[in-house]
């Protein structure tokens, strides 16, 4: 199993992006969804 580094990387660089690309959103999206409405609630909690 002889394979050509290059090709190696560009493959695996295919992965780690596609996953990302697939996984990351959800997470990413609902971590700042949160965080939103922290700061709305601390803003709300300010006014009074």
């Amino acid at each position: 199993m002889n394979f050509n580094l290059f090709e190696t990387n560009i493959l695996n660089w295919a992965v780690v992006v596609f996953g990302l690309y697939k996984f990351l959103p959800g997470f990413l999206g609902k971590m700042l969804q949160k965080r939103r409405e922290g700061i709305l609630l601390e803003l709300k909690d300010a006014e009074n």
